[in-house]
């Protein structure tokens, strides 16, 4: 079904070649047929057109991070969090960014900042996720090595449990 959505997604991209969401469409298109670099050109030309769609940051900063292109991923990263801050609150974005963070940590050295991410998303951003709690949980696991540190990690993960009690993620902790 995905070359009769890949055909619908381009015929969209014709009629409305001024719109950015069919260009989205095909690069969820190409990314599951992992066709990256086609799924990157797509959701690079997508952030030309109006609307923007933000989600599309995150995507293309985790297909950067995939191939080992972290400076284009810093870089769109720098782009993507002030226009997150500003726009209308939207928990599907923040939930995507959180795990963008969980799994490439590295995006953001400063594991303060990256604390705060994590404490806003389970209280204000997200709070019915558990994307904060894995988050904060993360970064003690990586930045400290202490009998009390692990405690506070498994803590957090057990909060996160209570809001996703299928989650793997926090099983595999």
């Amino acid at each position: 079904q995905l070359d009769q959505a890949k055909a619908t997604a381009l015929e969209a991209g014709k009629a409305f070649s001024h719109h950015s969401v069919p260009l989205v469409l095909l690069g969820n298109i190409y990314f599951e047929q992992r066709k990256i670099d086609l799924a990157i050109d797509a959701y690079k030309r997508s952030l030309t057109l109006k609307p923007i769609q933000l989600i599309t940051y995150t995507r293309l900063i985790r297909l950067y991070l995939i191939l080992h292109k972290k400076e284009e991923a810093k870089s769109l990263l720098a782009q993507y969090l002030p226009l997150l801050e500003s726009s209308e609150p939207n928990t599907k974005l923040y939930i995507q960014t959180g795990e963008l963070f969980l799994d490439y940590p590295e995006l953001e050295p400063d594991k303060e900042i990256l604390l705060k991410r994590a404490r806003n998303l389970q209280t204000k951003e997200a709070p019915n996720d558990a994307i904060g709690y894995k988050l904060e949980s993360n970064i003690i696991s990586i930045n400290e090595k202490s009998p009390e540190s692990v405690l506070r990690a498994e803590e957090l993960l057990k909060k996160g449990l209570t809001l996703s009690p299928n989650d793997d993620w926090i099983f595999d902790r």
